[in-house]
């Protein structure tokens, strides 16, 4: 969740069935070449080249865009 001061308010409304569940990480990082690179939020999904877990990857890419996991968010396939 990239809009996490919002959405930290209301993950921990007293009517939150998730409030006291929920944690904070950072986003996901590397080093290459000497410099960190961070990763952008929203629908783009991508595999660094630097990857050492590239099957691991794909396979979470392969997850996230499923008719499965559409159809359990709410979204219409």
């Amino acid at each position: 969740m990239r809009d996490w001061p919002a959405g930290w308010r209301k993950l921990n409304e007293d009517s939150s069935s998730v409030k006291g569940k929920v944690q904070v990480a950072p986003l996901p990082s590397f080093t290459a070449n000497g410099s960190s690179h961070g990763t952008f939020g929203g629908w783009m999904f991508m595999i660094s080249k630097h990857s050492e877990h590239k099957e691991e990857a794909a396979e979470f890419i392969k997850f996230m865009i499923s008719e499965e996991k559409r159809k359990r968010d709410g979204f219409n396939t």
